[in-house]
């Protein structure tokens, strides 16, 4: 509104939507008599600085499994470091996830194979302004605690009785000429 109700007043607004970064408004006031005045506004759209994450899925896809694995602490956006505890039967893993902002990329989502012992996995989420954070989940895969056989045998004689894993005592009767033994055992 020009100070004299006689003035007009010519504002140039920036075409189209606001630029991120900075704008600029023209506001042109011209006086009865011809005097031009001129103001300019900044109007500076700032990027988005959001880099977290809205939701999370880690699954066990384990031979074609598709399991939901939940972390310690469950998911919250606010928590950027997680652990795990996963059986020796879960060698691979996959993250999904969608981030909170539309404008974030998201880099570490996929499929990892996990080692035995520790395995630390890192989301990145990067917002539209470069600003970045950094979920980190510690994954202790667990040791094969088997320390069973699967086959048990004899080169050229049986033992009296079929082979379980479950059972640990087995006899062999051989004739006195025999002077070696060759067994066979498969864990």
């Amino acid at each position: 509104i020009a100070d004299d109700p006689n003035a007009t007043v010519n504002i140039v607004y920036p075409d189209g939507e606001l630029d991120y970064g900075t704008n600029v408004v023209s506001i042109t006031v011209t006086a009865q008599n011809g005097i031009t005045k001129e103001y300019r506004v900044f109007v500076n759209r700032l990027e988005s600085n959001n880099a977290f994450l809205n939701e999370l899925v880690i699954s066990n896809i384990t031979d074609g499994k598709d399991e939901i694995i939940t972390p310690t602490p469950e998911f919250n956006k606010m928590n950027l470091t997680y652990n795990m505890v996963l059986e020796n039967d879960v060698t691979k893993i996959k993250f999904d996830g969608v981030a909170e902002d539309e404008f974030a990329s998201i880099e570490g989502l996929g499929e990892y194979e996990l080692n035995v012992g520790n395995n630390t996995i890192k989301i990145t989420v990067v917002a539209q302004d470069e600003s970045k954070l950094t979920y980190t989940f510690n994954v202790n895969r667990k040791a094969n605690a088997n320390a069973l056989l699967s086959s048990l045998s004899m080169d050229e004689h049986a033992f009296t009785e079929a082979f379980e894993s479950e059972k640990f005592v087995y006899y062999v009767y051989v004739t006195g000429e025999i002077t070696t033994a060759t067994i066979n055992a498969t864990p």
